[in-house]
């Protein structure tokens, strides 16, 4: 997959909550165009393609990638630049 459908997809799987989405099954419902504009598209992903895109992730076994890469952008987030990076950062989500 291209680099700018993988972010696309996972944006979409970050963002669901902020469009009124519980789950990836609420996308066979949805209509709405916030979705696409938070994820730069044009339209937003079908259930169906996110369906596909999340069996692609657990049979790549990314789920401990994914959720390192979470927890990296998070921490960098909300960790102060003025901290000497050999400081420990705790973040809870």
């Amino acid at each position: 997959m291209a680099q700018t459908t993988l972010c696309a997809l996972l944006l979409t799987l970050l963002f669901l909550p902020v469009v009124g989405l519980r789950r990836t099954w609420d996308l066979r419902s949805y209509s709405g165009d916030a979705l696409a504009l938070l994820t730069g598209r044009g339209w937003a992903y079908g259930y169906r393609h996110v369906e596909r895109f999340l069996s692609w992730l657990a049979h790549a076994s990314a789920a401990d990638r994914f959720t390192d890469a979470l927890a990296r952008w998070t921490t960098h987030l909300w960790q102060p630049t003025a901290t000497a990076p050999t400081d420990p950062a705790y973040c809870y989500i």
